[in-house]
């Protein structure tokens, strides 16, 4: 008898537990969504402000200790469609540091804003791309990490920004290439005609 109450025990004991893991990733999950849905409306910003804007937030950074200081922060954007970030750091405890990452516009995954949690190794507020983001590091991974919560929501919304002008931008290219290749065409076309019809009389 004493067996069997302990079973039922250590049922309900799991259950509970199940229950808790499973609201516990609803809500975080719920929480990503939410953060994606924000950075995924479209926002009023020329392309000379947003790139403006997110150099200020790039170049701005502070150190959130007084063991090291960023020895440079630089933004570069090559063409429309990719953008290099690069920091460099000095720390009186382990040397000189240089990361840098190279964001793939049009191939990028929407970035979104992932809070600090008490198993992560970071302090602040993470910005997450999966895909379409290349990194380089002089050391260990360093993620992009802004210790303000207004830093890290106006990083996310100009990479957003940016991803959408960079798309319109390949969809223009693409347009204007099916284009002039139409019109190849129907040149070649007029051109292998022995008799060329007369303009009309409107021209």
């Amino acid at each position: 008898l004493w067996n069997r109450c302990w079973l039922k025990i250590y049922e309900c004991i799991l259950i509970l537990l199940l229950i808790m893991v499973c609201n516990g990733a609803l809500a975080f999950e719920a929480e990503r969504a939410s953060v994606r849905e924000q950075t995924n409306r479209s926002v009023s910003m020329s392309l000379a402000e947003v790139r403006k804007t997110l150099i200020q937030i790039w170049e701005n950074q502070k150190p959130d200790s007084s063991t090291y200081h960023y020895d440079k922060l630089t933004v570069t954007f090559i063409g429309k469609d990719k953008l290099e970030l690069y920091k460099s750091l000095i720390s009186s405890k382990t040397g000189a540091r240089s990361y840098k990452y190279t964001f793939n516009l049009t191939e990028m995954n929407d970035p979104y804003i992932e809070k600090q949690r008490y198993w992560d190794n970071y302090r602040g507020y993470l910005v997450v791309v999966n895909r379409g983001l290349k990194y380089e590091s002089s050391h260990e991974m360093f993620p992009i990490v802004f210790h303000l919560e207004s830093e890290a929501e106006a990083f996310v919304t100009a990479l957003s920004v940016l991803k959408q002008y960079a798309i319109k931008e390949r969809k223009k290219v693409a347009s204007e290439a099916s284009s002039f290749a139409d019109f190849q065409e129907k040149a070649k076309a007029w051109r292998a005609l022995k008799v060329k019809p007369d303009l009309p009389q409107d021209v």
